[in-house]
């Protein structure tokens, strides 16, 4: 369903027969097709039967199937579409020689209504539903009788929006949402040595989805349809989530393997962009939970528990002979371990068990000879095999702050090099830094000490410990802290606290 209504591009007008038409027109324009066995139209309704839209690529095809799809005029100035109950979508794909592998999904639904308002330039699309349906029928492939397998994903309270803007901006935006997902996975290896059984939830979960200048998808690569303007942004989020596992593993000669993996989370969302300026990718999780049940692990139950986890990077994409921006941040915080594994590490409790913070601030300029797109888009092969050397040159990376609070002992650090790009004989085949790395331990004494009572590490161990940072750090301003600076001059030398190492 979703493959057929999002080919609906540019329509001339709100007849039955313009519509089809424009289904046909932008599927080609995708790359894609939309054919009809037989059409039948009579007084402004259309009657389509064995519809099938389908895409091929060089490693995969798709194909959406529908027995009869109407399309009627209301005479209100929208174009009821209606879709049957029952639908069939085939998906196969393969790498190299390997045999294809095919999977065959049942798709259906509740109370699904379409309709189409707007005009020829500025087409809409508003969808509801009570339920749809996606359920695994069959899978084929290499090794496919060894196992049998299930696969079942259902939305309630479905509500959907696509809008496309022939002029200016040649423009799609959409969004999807529903007030539940429920996604449930069986995988049984006939001689019973295997199985994972996964259950998967969330609640009022949401899609968005935007695109301007789509025009440069006709472009032979992704390097030439970003230059020529494209822009793709998207996002996903929900309000609660969960999940449980269990896998067993029962083979030959060794023990039997049984567990269970549970988390859930509060709210979480994500979003992704994609232009000429890079790639962008952000995530959120809060209040996540996490369980691992397992009787042969050295602790049976482990938890984890985080208040707030975020994640952001953004990385250049195009070819360029100017160096791009590029940053990554890391922040974890609230971090927390169930008491089942401090009853084995800390059963008297001497360490400190305030929650952990992350923090990693990055940020730099590079740029690429080759993209990284159309370089994976050759193949993971020649993605994989190509160095970062051959693909492009780092020229700058500053470490913007450096935040780690763990046992009672706090890490901090800042500092930023640059990259001398003709320079590949002083450090053997990488640029040649220039720069300056400062970093701040504290409570680092106190905490080897608790470390001691608890007998996790042994007396001479931690005067070893001792000796070694003091070789490479000096007292800081504050009682129980050491601080080192590292440099790397114009020349290559390597230098910390004054003294030369290289």
């Amino acid at each position: 369903m979703v493959s057929l209504l999002g080919t609906t591009a540019a329509l001339a007008d709100l007849t039955a027969g313009q519509v089809w038409q424009g289904w046909q027109e932008s599927a080609e324009r995708w790359g894609a097709s939309v054919t009809a066995a037989e059409t039948t139209e009579e007084d402004g309704r259309l009657v389509l039967r064995d519809v099938v839209y389908e895409v091929s690529e060089d490693q995969g095809s798709l194909e959406h199937r529908m027995r009869e799809v109407v399309l009627e005029e209301t005479g209100d100035g929208r174009v009821s579409i209606r879709l049957p109950e029952e639908m069939m979508l085939v998906v196969e794909f393969s790498e190299g020689d390997d045999d294809p592998a095919r999977m065959e999904f049942a798709v259906g639904q509740e109370d699904l209504e379409i309709h189409a308002t707007g005009t020829a330039e500025q087409l809409q699309y508003d969808s509801t539903a009570a339920r749809i349906m996606l359920e695994l029928e069959q899978l084929e492939g290499p090794d496919t009788e060894d196992f049998d397998s299930e696969l079942t994903i259902v939305l309630t309270d479905f509500v959907a929006q696509d809008a496309y803007d022939a002029e200016p901006a040649d423009s799609h935006e959409a969004f999807i949402e529903a007030g539940s997902i429920e996604l449930a996975m069986r995988y049984v290896e006939r001689d019973g040595s295997h199985s994972t059984i996964l259950d998967w939830s969330a609640e009022e979960a949401g899609l968005t989805y935007s695109a301007t200048g789509l025009a440069a998808m006709q472009e032979e690569t992704m390097q030439a349809a970003l230059a020529a303007g494209l822009v793709i942004e998207g996002a996903v989020g929900h309000s609660g989530s969960q999940y449980s596992a269990e896998i067993m593993d029962d083979l030959e000669d060794q023990p039997r393997e049984e567990g269970t993996i549970e988390g859930s989370a509060a709210e979480g969302s994500a979003g992704f962009g994609l232009s000429a300026e890079g790639l962008s990718y952000d995530a959120t999780s809060r209040d996540a939970v996490y369980r691992i049940v397992n009787d042969n692990m050295p602790v049976p139950v482990m938890e984890l528990m985080i208040e707030e986890l975020h994640f952001e990077t953004l990385l250049p994409v195009v070819e360029s002979d100017e160096p791009q921006g590029f940053g990554t941040l890391l922040r974890l915080d609230g971090l927390k371990v169930g008491d089942e594994l401090w009853a084995m590490v800390d059963p008297d409790g001497a360490l400190p068990r305030d929650p952990a913070t992350l923090l990693i601030d990055i940020d730099g300029s590079a740029n690429w000879e080759s993209s990284p797109l159309d370089t994976a888009a050759a193949g993971p092969r020649s993605f994989l095999t190509q160095s970062p050397a051959q693909m492009g040159a780092l020229h700058e990376l500053n470490l913007n702050a450096l935040s780690l609070e763990l046992l009672g002992a706090h890490l901090s650090g800042d500092g930023a090099f640059t990259f001398d790009n003709e320079d590949l004989e002083t450090f053997e085949g990488m640029p040649r830094p220039e720069g300056s790395l400062t970093l701040l331990l504290e409570g680092a004494e106190s905490l080897i000490d608790e470390l001691i009572a608890t007998g996790a590490i042994r007396q001479e161990d931690a005067m070893g410990a001792m000796m070694m940072m003091s070789m490479f750090a000096q007292p800081g301003e504050t009682e129980d802290s050491l601080t080192t600076t590292l440099e790397i001059d114009a020349d290559g030398g390597v230098i910390a606290n004054g003294q030369r190492l290289r």
